[in-house]
């Protein structure tokens, strides 16, 4: 699996930074942020 940022994973962390209110929108905001540190331990 890579651990490379798309330019969709940027637009969606951006978008769910904004309005993560609900249950969905934090797991999701946890699972790419997981992502993100991944990516810039590399």
């Amino acid at each position: 699996m890579s651990a490379a940022l798309t330019e969709d994973d940027l637009d969606g962390l951006i978008r769910m930074s904004i309005s993560s209110t609900d249950a969905q929108g934090m797991q999701d905001m946890g699972h790419l942020s997981r992502k993100v540190r991944a990516a810039l331990a590399n």
